[in-house]
């Protein structure tokens, strides 16, 4: 639990500078008294406390504190307000800092009753990948559009995007022809578009050309924050054991044709994908197994035939803690 002194006036300059953004109904509920972080609590008991009574109470008791003297740099917004702008509203309208708390509860208790009926909504038309069904988009207004891919991307924990943000996402991803390639930046993640469905992924660099020789023995950290790779005796994937000279490669790239256990015929890799269901940004993620240059298997999707067991050949278990669902 992690305790907080913000106090009324903090929560006026935040209403304030939330209105300077031109923030909605979020970004004007302001600083809420709890706030949950993993397991953990940040609250802040002070919000509706005047500044003024704290002062005399830390008086009173002869409370030590720290005074920062940043705080009175007018350089920073927060402190133009606090020291240039609000003590003259104040002498106008004393009752203003009470009055911006009061429209920032009105704000957050109404975001949390859109949330409540816009949560039920959205678990209905997103897949099991929590991707959002862009055709019943299609059907409905415009507000109430935006304010689904909204809502939808904040069930991610990610920072909201801006108003132009989602009349980008909509108009030049869900409204595209374009499949796969179809996609926007912002912060740390992407929108991607693919079979009418809007997904939500962290921005992934570029990993094709990494080649790995893995010990096996050890457990290998895979890059890009993808996973690890390790050998596990109870659990894992089955595949045939390398023989004693054979060196064990990772890739991340794959080309060509390959006849992959499960399927009569040699298939483009291209298609393999397809017909296993494998999103076109996740092809790239999934380790690749090599003995010496022979592809053995792509790790939790298809053995090749150059992986089959046969009688009395040794195996191993390899498993794959992955950061992604396949």
């Amino acid at each position: 639990m992690l305790l907080l002194g913000h106090h009324l006036q903090d929560q006026c300059e935040t209403f304030l500078l939330s209105l300077k953004r031109g923030s909605g109904p979020s970004g004007l509920s302001c600083m809420p008294f709890i706030k949950n972080i993993g397991k953990n609590y940040l609250i802040r008991p002070f919000l509706n406390i005047d500044k003024e009574k704290i002062k005399k109470y830390i008086l009173k008791n002869k409370i030590k504190y720290i005074i920062d003297n940043s705080n009175y740099n007018i350089k920073f917004d927060r402190n133009f307000l606090r020291l240039k702008v609000l003590p003259i509203i104040n002498k106008r309208w004393p009752n203003f800092y009470i009055s911006t708390f009061k429209s920032s509860i009105l704000c957050a208790n109404q975001e949390f009753i859109i949330n409540k009926i816009f949560k039920k909504k959205i678990l209905n038309i997103q897949n099991n990948k929590r991707a959002l069904l862009i055709n019943y988009l299609k059907k409905i207004n415009l507000i109430k559009c935006y304010l689904i891919i909204k809502k939808w991307i904040n069930q991610f924990n990610v920072k909201i995007p801006t108003f132009k943000n989602i009349k980008t996402i909509w108009n030049e991803i869900a409204l595209s022809n374009i499949n796969s390639k179809s996609k926007i930046k912002f912060k740390m993640y992407q929108i991607n578009k693919y079979s009418k469905y809007l997904y939500l992924l962290p921005i992934i660099y570029n990993i094709k050309n990494i080649k790995i020789n893995w010990e096996i023995d050890k457990t290998l950290i895979l890059p890009n924050n993808i996973g690890k790779l390790k050998i596990n005796k109870n659990q894992g994937y089955i595949l045939r054991a390398p023989q004693k000279n054979q060196k064990i490669i990772i890739k991340f790239l794959i080309k060509g044709i390959y006849n992959i256990i499960g399927k009569e015929h040699s298939l483009n890799i291209k298609k393999i994908w397809k017909e296993l269901g494998i999103l076109p940004w996740l092809r790239n993620k999934i380790p690749l197994i090599y003995y010496d240059n022979k592809l053995i298997s792509c790790i939790g999707v298809f053995i090749t035939k150059n992986g089959v067991i046969f009688k009395n050949e040794k195996k191993i278990k390899i498993k794959f803690i992955n950061n992604f669902k396949i």
